[in-house]
């Protein structure tokens, strides 16, 4: 009888950890753990976590962040749908939020990578033209970069090297103002431009 006793002891408390209502996670933690998967890399395994806080009706000052990180697993895992879903629903549900410029600029994007440059042309305008993406963040420089891309693809070429310019001059430690010197001389090159482009 001591044996059974003993071995009821040692298996009760896994029992009952595997129950349902002990492994349940509060929102926040649950928000935690999909932002740690989500920083990890591992976005398969972050969008179902994302996707169980979402249902459990987050706090608002969460909600944008919930989406965009929704958004961006679907984007690496290839599930253009379902980020484009969420890009919209953070734009709908939470449009003064620090997460808007970014997904507008990833919608841009994509529809670049779809091949519609007119549409992510006028799309980065309008948010340039609006002041969306603060001065100095990340955002407003790949807003430039992608607005410059889409007039070059549509052989405005002239307006792309102003906006690349512009990258360069106000963004000059981002990433993409490297990208957009190297864009600015091929440009340059294919114009005919050879002295301005060294």
């Amino acid at each position: 009888m001591k044996p059974f006793r003993a071995a009821l002891f040692l298996l009760l408390p896994i029992a009952l950890s595997a129950s349902p209502a002990a492994r349940a996670m509060t929102p926040g933690e649950q928000l935690r753990f999909a932002d740690g998967l989500y920083l990890r890399g591992l976005h398969e395994a972050a969008v179902g976590e994302y996707l169980a806080f979402l249902k459990a009706n987050p706090p608002a000052e969460d909600l944008p962040r919930a989406l965009y990180r929704t958004a961006d697993c679907y984007r690496h895992i290839g599930n253009r749908v379902g980020a484009d879903l969420f890009l919209r629903r953070l734009l709908s549900e939470c449009p003064s939020s620090p997460y808007t410029a970014r997904a507008q600029v990833r919608q841009a994007a994509a529809l670049l990578e779809d091949g519609d440059a007119a549409s992510a042309a006028s799309a980065l305008e309008s948010l340039l033209s609006s002041g969306a993406p603060a001065g100095g963040s990340g955002e407003a420089a790949a807003a430039l970069y992608l607005a410059a891309n889409s007039l070059r693809k549509m052989n405005r070429d002239g307006e792309a090297l102003s906006r690349y310019a512009a990258l360069v001059r106000d963004h000059p430690s981002d990433p993409f103002a490297a990208r957009a010197a190297y864009e600015t001389m091929l440009t340059r090159f294919r114009r005919g431009e050879w002295r301005e482009a060294l």
